[in-house]
This record gives structure tokens, sequence and C-alpha cells, in this order.
């Protein structure tokens, strides 16, 4: 047998769980997980701050088109006027910063980069919400194949999936840096383009 949870005194102050309702009573009103962690989220000043940021650049990249339109500009526009013909390197000084262009322009191009940011905040949530939307229907649709048919099918998708979880680095698109640096040597079947 369990002993009653106390109402009053030191134990009900090392609760942080359990919210105090109707205490004359004896009556506790426990809390959701939820509400447990949003009072700790509330408390770690950390992660409140770091989640302030997370917010803004979501903001900065979802607003980022309509803050180039208000502003007037492009982020492909070229301004050669702005790019030292002899050095292809951008006028004034540290890479032409003004406040036309609050963090310079492109060497040889003469880009403004903060639009060229904006730009690329944009295109990296589009993509990032894009592959995970994909990624969620491509599992759901496996997920329901490999439970309705059950058996074989089953075992065969969810090995797959397991080759795929083991070996991330290896099933995805872009190269992992041990891949980079790899001696030609070590990949069988690949010639090496250095002279030798």
């Amino acid at each position: 047998m369990t002993a009653p949870i106390e109402t009053t005194g030191a134990a009900a102050e090392a609760q942080p769980e359990a919210v105090l309702v109707g205490a004359e009573k004896g009556q506790i009103e426990g809390r959701s997980l939820g509400q447990i962690a949003w009072s700790r989220f509330k408390r770690d000043k950390v992660a409140v701050v770091g989640g302030v940021i997370v917010i803004l650049l979501i903001l900065v990249a979802v607003l980022s088109r309509p803050i180039q339109a208000l502003l007037g500009l492009d982020p492909n526009a070229f301004n050669q006027d702005l790019i030292d013909p002899n050095t292809s390197l951008p006028k004034g000084s540290f890479g032409g910063m003004s406040g036309d262009h609050p963090l310079g322009v492109e060497p040889k191009f003469g880009r403004d980069i903060a639009t060229r940011v904006l730009e690329g905040s944009w295109v990296s949530l589009v993509v990032a919400f894009g592959a995970t939307i994909l990624s969620n229907v491509i599992g759901a649709i496996l997920g329901v194949v490999a439970g309705y048919y059950g058996g074989r099918v089953d075992t065969i998708i969810s090995r797959l999936m397991d080759t795929f979880l083991a070996f991330p680095s290896c099933c995805s698109p872009s190269p992992s840096p041990q891949r980079s640096r790899a001696a030609p040597s070590v990949w069988k079947g690949c010639r090496s383009t250095s002279a030798s």
C-alpha cells in the first residue's frame, strides 16, 4: 500500500508536478505532461532565449519575400557600379557595407548579401518543410502497406527502414566529411584523378 500524498508542509512544496486545488478538502489535481514541460521550459532561461532566436529566424524566413518587396530589393540584381573593375572586389570598406547594403555586396558580381541571405532563408525553409512532408507521406504509406499485408512484406519494409536508420550517412544525398576525406584507394572501383 502506498502512503497518501501530503498536501501541506515540505512534501507539498517538493512536488512541482502537482497543483494544490481545494487543499482544505485534501484533494490534489494533477497537471498534464504538457503543463509540466511548459513550466520547466519557462524556468530555463537558456531554453527561452534559444526559443526566441529560433522563432525570430523562422519569422525572418517566412517574411523574407515581403521584406524584399517592401524594400525594393532583388537578390539577383547585379550592381557592377559597386565593384572595382581592376580587382573585382567591392568598393569601399568592409566588402562594400553601406546603408543600402548592410552586409555588403558580393565580390565580382555586386549582388547584395543581405537580400541573398533573406532569399536563402526562404529557400531553406521551403526545402525543410517539403522534405518533412515528403518523408512523412512516404513513411505513412510504407507503414500502412507493412501493417496491412504483414508477414514478408512487413519484414522486408522493416529491415529496409532499419538499414536506412543504421547508416544515415550512407543513404543521405549529401557527402559526409568521412567520405569526402577518404583516399581514392579506399573506394573500390574509383579511379584517382590525381597525377601520380
